[in-house]
């Protein structure tokens, strides 16, 4: 069902708020040179160490529609070019902004600089509601959140477990993925927060059906790189068994770790679709 079309430059004045960025330099994205790591995402911005200062690098211009949005990659309809278009950002926040004023401004920008129009549409497509497994989840509810970390403490960079995953500070939250091995660390969260973090692995919607009420903290651990066991094959094709055990895949892990698994269903899901938009953004 297709919506109306979203007008993105809003009225400051109607919402009583600051859609605007002081001042936005956005331009191209450079390679560096020889090659080497490259970081790619945002930082600063409100709820940040640096409130004054919104700052994103390498970001191609769908992710920056998804974070306008406030949409996962499998809701996001646009031409494949504007995965390919990288972009860095400067921006300056206005005094007292909050977050959701900051995700205005975005909309604001893209609009401005690359004449971007979208609407939303409702599609029926599968979807996975996170249940409770036969025998029951096998994890407690948490003894309470973590301390906080040392700001003097130096990074912690995962490295290899004795197990062949990643191996992560047992008390901190966090994911890691190393040659297609996969380890996540859930502390003091709820179920509906890791059923969004699931949605991110699966790329479709997991709702939480769990009726699981509390925080939970523990780890589950995967082979990112191996086709899930129970995908269902193509019209007329047999399922691939593998040739050797990599792992379990994320379902397995889900069921045999935690005691939860996911169920495929089809429903609506709300996406946001590119009419137009420009390749290069006009001039700072």
């Amino acid at each position: 069902m297709r919506g109306l079309l979203i007008a993105i430059a809003v009225s400051a004045a109607a919402l009583g708020q600051t859609v605007e960025f002081e001042a936005a330099s956005i331009k191209p994205s450079t390679p560096p040179a020889g090659g080497g790591l490259v970081f790619f995402g945002c930082r600063g911005g409100p709820g940040t160490n640096d409130p004054a200062l919104y700052t994103c690098q390498n970001l191609g211009l769908n992710n920056y529609v998804m974070t306008a949005y406030k949409v996962n990659a499998y809701q996001f309809s646009g031409p494949d070019w504007m995965q390919r278009a990288q972009f860095d950002l400067q921006a300056r926040v206005p005094e007292g902004a909050t977050k959701d004023d900051l995700i205005l401004m975005v909309r604001a920008m893209l609009a401005e600089r690359f004449k971007l129009v979208v609407h939303n549409e409702t599609r029926t497509q599968n979807l996975y509601e996170l249940v409770v497994a036969r025998g029951g989840p096998r994890f407690k509810e948490s003894t309470g959140p973590p301390p906080p970390p040392d700001a003097n403490a130096a990074p912690v960079f995962p490295g290899m477990g004795a197990d062949g995953y990643p191996a992560l500070p047992p008390i901190r939250p966090g994911m890691a993925i190393m040659n297609n091995k996969a380890r996540l660390n859930v502390v003091d969260s709820t179920m509906e927060a890791f059923a969004k973090q699931m949605a991110g692995q699966m790329s479709a919607p997991v709702n939480d059906g769990t009726g699981l009420k509390g925080k939970y903290t523990f780890s589950l651990y995967w082979n990112a790189g191996r086709p899930r066991l129970n995908a269902r094959p193509a019209d007329g094709a047999a399922a691939a068994a593998p040739e050797q055990d990599f792992g379990p895949d994320l379902m397995q892990a889900l069921q045999d770790q935690l005691g939860l698994r996911l169920e495929s269903k089809k429903g609506p899901v709300n996406f946001v679709v590119v009419d137009r938009a420009e390749k290069t953004p006009t001039e700072n």
